[in-house]
């Protein structure tokens, strides 16, 4: 409620929604006496090995984005994708079911930064609106990372939920109807664009 409500109503941008909400939990915790020194050293040990995997992902992506840009490939294949006489739609859903492939064993944030530089020419010679492109690539890599049977976060899931007697298949059969859900989500945005905006302009 504090991350959804100080985004809704303004206050707070989503990056600064994601620090209020853990001192948020913090003080619930302390407030509980649910914390302890250890607690805080595995969160802590946590928070840094997640930051320094992401950190490392992001250097090396720069690194690799460099020598991309250095060949022309980007450049390349804007020519060769025009030259097919594709249609917009017909390249963002050929885009989205490499990503589809690609989010089965990588996370979001890998593939954006690994794709982007390459992509973003094609894009560009497409006429197709980033925004719109971005809600699409987000709904996505979650479809890839939830799809069963080798989705990332289902694995994160049932190990989380071995000690209360929750299977790997019941994982994959609860995880189905999100699919479903996110499925339907991702066509309604690519036959109707407006839909990635409708927030936005609620918000005020």
């Amino acid at each position: 409620m504090v991350t959804l409500g100080g985004i809704q109503t303004g206050v707070f941008t989503p990056n600064e929604a994601a620090s209020i909400s853990a001192a948020f939990i913090f003080i619930i915790a302390v407030a509980r006496r649910t914390v302890n020194r250890q607690n805080l050293f595995s969160a802590f040990k946590s928070t840094v090995a997640t930051t320094g995997m992401a950190l490392a992902i992001v250097i090396g992506t720069q690194i690799f984005n460099i020598f991309i840009t250095i060949s022309g490939v980007p450049q390349a294949l804007a020519t060769w994708l025009t030259g097919l006489n594709l249609s917009p739609f017909s390249v963002v859903v050929i885009i989205m079911i490499v990503y589809f492939i690609m989010g089965i064993p990588m996370s979001g944030l890998t593939i954006v930064l690994l794709t982007m530089p390459i992509l973003l020419p094609v894009l560009h010679a497409f006429h197709i609106d980033l925004l719109w492109f971005g809600v699409l690539t987000i709904a996505q890599c979650e479809l890839a990372t939830l799809s069963p049977p080798v989705g990332n976060t289902l694995y994160v899931i049932a190990q989380m939920s071995k000690p209360y007697g929750i299977s790997m298949a019941d994982v994959f059969w609860g995880a189905l109807p999100f699919c479903v859900t996110c499925l339907l989500f991702i066509i309604l945005l690519l036959f109707f664009p407006s839909i990635s905006l409708f927030l936005v302009s609620q918000m005020h």
